[in-house]
């Protein structure tokens, strides 16, 4: 799963991206990737359990977008890069700094979530309305029920992005899905919102308030400059002195890790052993064999059933055996879909 990283010049892109990737941009007008570690107390507790074993969080890949400029036509190249994403991340400058510039002279928030708003929109719009000349095209030679139903899509498309909506809250049907699917829409994605923020304005929500969210939309604050001091201290227990200091509950970059899993609609469930304790990522309502194959693609084919602990049951009763004992230990079928926090043991055959 892929998050696309965007903002203007002097925001704070690449220092999220370093946050969260432990990667350095790369220099240039190029695209950075990387993966981020998603940090789950429910790991940690687990990885406790099993000392000797290798703990292994869920990743989520990054993909770090050279700044937006005020020429939309050169903004509308780099958007190529973002149809791979699965979700995208506004960095929004907040921090006032005489010594860094703006590109438009000042610090609005809200101005500038608009202006990247209104340039996917011209991106969306643009295509949406190249698609439809050439439909209106082909539909002179001969129309067909199909190419009728995506041209009352793609109007309705046209109107919500001349009206200035994105198009991720539209509800649309198998059949609607299906026409879509190679629509390389940026506007159905949806975002999460980090405000780059002061360190004296991290507890200032009246801002977040401000920012619609219907839903498809996460907001995070984050001191970047915080953040990034609290990573350059070299043990856990001054990092833990530093957060207390400012009265911070844990850094604000794991929260950012914890609302692209939420953006994702993402979950996790875990296997846990000697060797290694790991996390793994699926998306809500994913059936067993499915969670299965993402171990290994030999344990989906050859699935027989799963074995689930609960977290909760096995924090509370301490070993895999007592909850064994107390009859917790539930078998499943193929049917069954993992829920949230499941300890699973596949059993397969091939």
């Amino acid at each position: 799963m892929q998050i696309g990283i965007i903002g203007l010049p002097q925001a704070g892109r690449r220092t999220i991206f370093r946050l969260l990737t432990g990667n350095s941009p790369r220099e240039g007008e190029g695209v950075s990737r990387g993966e981020g570690s998603v940090r789950d107390p429910r790991l940690d507790n687990l990885s406790k359990m099993y000392p000797e074993a290798k703990k292994v969080p869920a990743v989520i890949e990054f993909l770090l977008l050279p700044p937006l400029s005020n020429n939309s036509e050169q903004n509308q190249a780099l958007f190529k890069s973002l149809e791979e994403a699965d979700a995208l991340c506004y960095v929004i400058r907040v921090f006032e700094n005489e010594t860094v510039f703006h590109i438009d002279g000042s610090i609005e928030p809200l101005r500038d979530i608009q202006k990247i708003d209104d340039e996917l929109i011209l991106k969306d719009l643009s295509f949406v309305e190249l698609r439809l000349e050439r439909l209106e095209k082909a539909m002179k030679k001969g129309k067909n029920k199909l190419q009728e139903k995506e041209k009352e899509l793609l109007l309705d498309f046209k109107t919500r992005l001349e009206e200035g909506h994105f198009l991720f809250d539209l509800k649309l049907n198998e059949e609607q899905e299906k026409i879509i699917s190679g629509y390389p829409l940026l506007t159905f994605k949806k975002k999460i919102v980090v405000l780059n923020v002061n360190e004296d304005k991290l507890n200032d929500f009246d801002l977040i308030g401000k920012i619609e969210n219907n839903g498809n939309i996460e907001v995070v604050q984050i001191s970047a400059k915080i953040e990034q001091e609290l990573f350059q201290l070299e043990s856990e227990q001054e990092q833990r002195e530093f957060l207390k200091a400012l009265n911070i509950e844990e850094p604000a970059i794991y929260k950012m890790g914890r609302a692209s899993y939420q953006i994702l609609g993402l979950m996790s469930f875990f296997t846990i052993g000697n060797d290694e304790v790991r996390a793994w990522s699926v998306r809500r309502g994913t059936l067993a064999p499915q969670a299965a194959g993402k171990v290994h693609s030999d344990i989906e084919r050859g699935f027989i059933r799963a074995q689930v602990i609960k977290y909760n049951d096995l924090i509370k009763l301490g070993s895999e055996q007592a909850v064994a004992q107390a009859g917790l230990s539930l078998l499943k079928g193929k049917d069954y879909i993992v829920e949230d926090g499941d300890i699973i043991d596949f059993r397969f055959n091939v």
